[in-house]
């Protein structure tokens, strides 16, 4: 078994290869990754990580879990650099994939075009994601199909009127769609990158 300090190397390399690569290498592959001369370091590092659930093993393949690619959320931040904790057990872990996408078979990311939605705080070249199993409510930010083009807008349901749909900029004119109207899904989360 690594020791605690070459676990913590290993593992590192081992999630920056994932990041770049979207896979956890074979054993063979990892000795590269992890720079070590032993496929038996490589497969007794491996068999630490299925029993400690990072990941689990499908025929010849390694699934990563959740807890595999979980990162660190701290209770605030000031203006500086939060302060580690030396006690993992003190910082909440979340994972992104499954904090972000509560049903991956009915969601989908979107990239925002246009400013239509900067009121509502989602910004051109942001991120949306849209989940088309949630049902859609009033003043909801949805994807939708209006006359065969798709909009992100608030929907918005009046009791006396048909529905319509709200841009979060005053730029931009409430839609009223004369034909087919299609709610493709809810967006349930936006984020952006700032590199």
């Amino acid at each position: 078994m690594p020791r605690k300090s070459n676990f913590r190397e290993y593992f590192q390399k081992l999630i920056a290869f994932y990041r770049q690569h979207k896979y956890i290498p074979s054993c063979k592959e990892a000795m590269d990754v992890l720079w070590v001369n032993s496929m038996s370091v490589t497969y007794r590092f491996y068999q630490q990580l299925i029993e400690q659930r990072y990941f689990r093993q499908e025929q010849s393949k390694f699934i990563p879990t959740d807890m595999f690619t979980w990162l660190p959320t701290f209770e605030s931040v000031r203006a500086w650099m939060p302060t580690e904790s030396h006690d993992d057990n003190e910082i909440e872990k979340i994972a992104p994939d499954s904090f972000l996408v509560r049903r991956p078979e009915s969601t989908f990311f979107l990239k925002v075009v246009w400013d239509s939605m900067i009121d509502a705080w989602i910004m051109e070249h942001d991120y949306v994601v849209v989940d088309t199993s949630v049902t859609a409510k009033n003043n909801d930010i949805v994807v939708a199909s209006l006359d065969n083009e798709y909009t992100l807008k608030y929907l918005i349901k009046k009791p006396w009127d048909r529905l319509y749909f709200q841009a979060a900029n005053s730029n931009y004119q409430d839609i009223h769609p004369k034909w087919d109207v299609h709610i493709v899904g809810v967006v349930t989360w936006s984020f952006r990158s700032y590199v």
